[in-house]
Order: C-alpha cells, then sequence, then structure tokens
C-alpha cells in the first residue's frame, strides 16, 4: 500500500495566498476596465459635443467640412466663441476644469487652422479647426505598473489603465494595447492602431 502524498508547505502557502490575494487582484482588474469604460465614454462625449457644436457654429466654410472647435474652453461654457450664439454649453465643467479623470488624462489636438478671413464670412468662431482628436491616456498604464502579487502586498494602486485612446470627427476611436496615446496626424487618429465603432 502506497503513502499518501504530502503537500510542500511552499505550495500550500501559495495556494493560500493565492486564495487570500485572488480577490484584491479581481478588484484591481474591474477598477482598470471600469477607468477604461469611463475614459471611452468621456471621448465619446466630446465627438458628440464637437458635433453639436458644428451645426451652430457659423455656415460650411469648405464643403463636406464641419466646423469643429479647436479649444474646449468653448465647448465648455463660452458662449462668445460663436458670434450671436445664445445656447447651453455642449460640454460640461469637468471636461475643461479636470483634465485629468478616473486615472485616464485627457489632451485635445486642433486639426489646421482656418483663414481669420473664412471665420468672419462664415460667422464663425475664431478658433474653428476643421478637424480633431480628443486623447486619452492612463496616468499609469499597465505595461509599466503592472497588477498583481506585489501591488496586493504593498496594498498599492499600480495600473490605471491597460490601452490609451483617440476618438475623432470621423466617429472612430482608435486605442493602443500599451497605453500608449494613439498617433495624431492633422487633427486626426492616423494612423489608427485598432478601432472601437
Amino acid at each position: 500500500m502506497s503513502k499518501p502524498r504530502r503537500i510542500s508547505r511552499a505550495v500550500l502557502a501559495a495556494l493560500l495566498l493565492a486564495v487570500v490575494l485572488g480577490p484584491p487582484v479581481d478588484a484591481m482588474r474591474s477598477r482598470v476596465s471600469s477607468n477604461e469604460s469611463a475614459a471611452i465614454g468621456d471621448i465619446r462625449t466630446v465627438i458628440a459635443g464637437q458635433a453639436t457644436y458644428s451645426s451652430a457654429n457659423g455656415t460650411p466654410i469648405v464643403e463636406g467640412q464641419p466646423n469643429f472647435e479647436g479649444g474646449l474652453e468653448c465647448l465648455a461654457g463660452r458662449e462668445a466663441c460663436i458670434p450671436g450664439y445664445t445656447g447651453a454649453p455642449v460640454l460640461g465643467r469637468p471636461f475643461l476644469d479636470v483634465p485629468s479623470r478616473r486615472g485616464y488624462t485627457f489632451t485635445l489636438h486642433a486639426g489646421p487652422a482656418i483663414s481669420p478671413g473664412a471665420l468672419k464670412k462664415a460667422g464663425a468662431s475664431t478658433s474653428t479647426v476643421h478637424d480633431f482628436a480628443y486623447v486619452g491616456v492612463p496616468d499609469r498604464p499597465e505595461s509599466k505598473y503592472p497588477d498583481g502579487i506585489v501591488a496586493c502586498l504593498t496594498g498599492r494602486r499600480n495600473s490605471t489603465g491597460k490601452r490609451g485612446f483617440c476618438g475623432d470627427g470621423t466617429g472612430v476611436i482608435c486605442y493602443t494595447n500599451d497605453g500608449s496615446a494613439p498617433p495624431v496626424t492633422s487633427g486626426r487618429c492616423e494612423p489608427c492602431p485598432d478601432k472601437i465603432y
């Protein structure tokens, strides 16, 4: 009759750690996922806000190209940006006042400028552009600050997000898997590594 196998102390300790630390690791992953969802939501809000703003921002300057805003100030409350505009701001103040939210930092990249004469003729804001890109990157990307046992043992929250995001006037959101900022060319997320539709 064979003897029952003994479990080594090292294996037993590893199993105990997995049971004890499993929930904190899951909580960290859940937080990262929540941060990413919020970042995508914020980018979609800016895209929608730019579309709303464009419809009130003068007459078309160049056929087929909308009149987007080159800065967040006009989108979040400066009614004087569009001559004669009396409507409500298209974005809330946090988009302007809090560029870092829920573990992500956001930046608006304006596209090519339009001549002052064309803007005046169209009755558009003096900071109107034809393209824009809104980029969100994690403050602590998972590629550089991995979550895991060390983070649990030290009580430090390491990563705040896994992917970097970019949305523009086309309505498409691009992302990178390492948390770096997707490339921006002339106010567009180009080239687009991967897309969320």
